[in-house]
């Protein structure tokens, strides 16, 4: 079992997690007090949905999602927006450890984002070609980048491009529902040839989208030689 995992059954037996947001979850999962040192919130629900699913603990301690209208009313626009940096994502073959500690963060404009549930962001730095023929907002996702991720957008739509995360591995990919072949298909988006991921509907998959990418904010530093 995985670390997180059996911290959070270790909190489930003395905590109602259904009470707890997912963030609250990931500052009881920390081995300190340094408010730094946590689980980010994507990594629980991750997680918990994974024990859920294997019935080591009860749905009914799942939190309560808060929504759109209640997270907005908390407060007005910031003039940037805080964003942590959770790790990287393949943007090709999995072989990239997404990490939940905090990298750092992105300061990015409200402008530049498609929501206000701005406490349900994370970004993720790409590494690969698979993506770079990808369109979010009008821009591809080339290795280096940055892209922004809506943790609770986890049932995305046709043709939309997720977080996948599998065996503690992130990647990015477009997402399709073949409902005639009845199948669901991650596709990369790229100059290169890449092979597609199939699905199963009857399988676990929601477990595996830990949120869809909403922008992509593009990474001018230089590589170093």
């Amino acid at each position: 079992m995985h670390p997180i995992q059996e911290k959070l059954v270790r909190l489930s037996r003395i905590r109602d997690l259904s009470k707890l947001s997912y963030r609250e979850i990931g500052r009881q999962l920390a081995d300190s007090d340094n408010p730094n040192d946590r689980v980010h919130p994507t990594n629980v629900k991750y997680h918990l949905e994974q024990l859920i699913a294997d019935g080591k603990i009860d749905a009914s301690q799942r939190p309560v999602v808060r929504t759109a209208a209640s997270a907005s009313a908390d407060t007005s626009s910031p003039e940037l927006v805080k964003v942590p940096i959770v790790g990287s994502a393949n943007c090709g073959p999995a072989t990239i450890f997404a990490d939940e500690k905090i990298e750092g963060y992105l300061q990015v404009s409200p402008s530049l984002l498609r929501t206000k549930n701005y406490n349900d962001l994370f970004a993720l730095r790409a590494s690969g070609e698979s993506m770079n023929q990808a369109h979010v907002m009008g821009k591809a996702i080339d290795d280096g980048d940055f892209v922004i991720v809506d943790s609770s957008k986890i049932t995305p739509r046709d043709g939309e491009r997720v977080v996948v995360v599998r065996d503690d591995v992130a990647n990015i990919k477009q997402i399709f529902f073949d409902h005639e072949e009845q199948v669901i298909i991650l596709r990369s988006e790229s100059s290169k040839d890449f092979s597609p991921i199939f699905l199963n509907p009857e399988d676990n998959w929601d477990g595996l989208v830990s949120g869809t990418v909403i922008q992509v904010i593009k990474n001018s530093t230089p590589s170093a030689a």
